[in-house]
């Protein structure tokens, strides 16, 4: 698989099926039960707020209704759980001791309007910890500005590990804010996982 199938296939649609209340949104399948009995995508916190409103999710040619597990406000990070018919392909994430360097080139992954899944060239501008009014919120502000429907689209170094969520927009600097690597292993934490040498989140061992 090569490096754009690679990345959009562990990237998903997150859509709201309330005609009262449409909402485009995006996110990462960071990982799926041994048992197959669903995956975790990982999205922005605000997404995460609508999932009683019937959220569902589209992934590889699948679409599942969405239940939000957990999602921290204040990190802006949140996971979404799905049953799809076949498992899916989870990203590879980056240790929480990785450190980025000033103008890195990463990749954003999203669906822009609903559409499917794309990929995006970005740098990497500063990091912000926090950013300045929103205690809590550590945030990478990247070059570009994602477009409307790439909230909650991974972050990815050039070889494929998820370093940063999509969120917000620094209206002062025109740059997109991502929550960084680390809000993702704290929420993963919480939710009993662990990522493995390999970049894989699994099940924490007790």
């Amino acid at each position: 698989m090569d490096f754009t199938n690679a990345l959009t296939a562990v990237s998903a649609g997150v859509r709201s099926v309330d005609p009262a209340r449409p909402l485009w949104g995006s996110g990462t399948v960071v990982f799926s039960a041994p048992d197959g009995a669903g995956s975790l995508i990982l999205t922005c916190a605000h997404l995460c707020r609508f999932s009683r409103d019937h959220v569902r999710v589209d992934c590889a040619a699948e679409s599942a209704e969405a239940e939000a597990v957990d999602y921290d406000p204040g990190r802006d990070v949140g996971l979404l759980w799905v049953t799809p018919r076949y498992p899916l392909r989870a990203a590879r994430i980056v240790p929480v001791s990785w450190r980025p360097e000033r103008d890195q080139r990463l990749i954003g992954a999203g669906c822009s309007r609903g559409a499917g899944p794309t990929l995006s060239d970005d740098r990497l501008k500063c990091i912000h910890r926090p950013f300045r009014g929103m205690p809590g919120y550590d945030a990478l502000e990247c070059v570009g500005t994602p477009e409307y429907g790439r909230s909650g689209g991974g972050l990815f170094t050039l070889d494929g590990f998820l370093v940063g969520v999509a969120g917000l927009v620094n209206l002062t600097g025109h740059g997109g804010l991502y929550a960084t690597w680390e809000s993702v292993h704290f929420l993963l934490t919480r939710n009993g996982l662990e990522v493995n040498d390999a970049g894989h989140a699994c099940l924490a061992t007790p």
